[in-house]
């Protein structure tokens, strides 16, 4: 029921955030049909886009009546299940000595996709604005941040902000993600305190190194953080302030 597609286009409206012209007033982030051949293809199939005679469009998806072996099955895998059990709920199966990383993301497709890609390596929480950010960082011990500026309730610019001025939650590693292509916005956050910036769309690669870089920095720095509040409060034990702004 929607606008024909061209032949040249079958195949691009599989790429990841890729989105016809005629639908980008529409919302939508550009990864259900991504994702959606993701699976059949993890599961052995194939999802495809074809022209009916009579000039509709069909997607056709296969799927093999069985799967042989296992192997051919990755999502049967126990690391693959236990990654999907810590996405919909981290505290079900913790990943042990994994840094845990904090998604904050409004819309749910991209908060999923970017947690599904980083869940085989660390554990992740998403939260769905900047107050339920702040709930997550007060409950559980977090090594990284990732959040999209535009958000309702709070943005993620005031949610760096507020860490920043935290002294418990100032030393996190803060990367933000936008749509909002403008300089101001760009140097707003390095201002703010971001280590890294990325406009969307983005290169999943690239955030995961820019995330496996955070967290080791974190993990070499956290004492050293620790030692100094230590000290600061030791020597300003009624007197409370941001180590990060010193």
């Amino acid at each position: 029921d929607g606008q024909p597609i061209s032949p040249e286009l079958k195949d691009k409206i599989f790429e990841p955030f890729y989105r016809i012209a005629s639908s980008a007033h529409k919302p939508g982030s550009g990864l259900g049909l991504p994702f959606a051949r993701f699976l059949a293809e993890k599961h052995g199939g194939t999802l495809a886009c074809e022209e009916t005679n009579d000039g509709t469009i069909l997607f056709r998806l296969t799927l093999p009546n069985r799967q042989t072996t296992p192997e051919e099955t990755s999502f049967e895998q126990p690391q693959a299940i236990e990654a999907r059990q810590s996405l919909a709920d981290p505290q079900l199966s913790p990943k042990k000595d994994c840094p845990h990383i904090l998604v904050v993301e409004d819309n749910a497709e991209m908060a999923q996709f970017i947690a599904e890609e980083l869940s085989y390596t660390y554990n992740i929480t998403i939260a769905y604005n900047g107050v339920e950010a702040l709930e997550q960082l007060r409950e559980q011990s977090i090594q990284l941040i990732i959040s999209d500026v535009m958000m309702p309730v709070m943005d993620g610019l005031t949610l760096l902000k507020t860490i920043r001025k935290d002294h418990q939650l100032c030393h996190i590693p803060f990367i933000l993600l936008t749509a909002k292509c403008t300089e101001q916005t760009h140097m707003e956050g390095l201002e703010y305190g971001a280590d890294a910036y990325f406009e969307k769309p983005f290169s999943i690669h690239l955030l995961t190194k820019q995330v496996a870089k955070g967290t080791s920095c974190m993990a070499v720095s956290s004492p050293r953080v620790q030692a100094v509040e230590l000290y600061v409060l030791f020597l300003y034990p009624n007197k409370r302030f941001p180590i990060g702004d010193e």
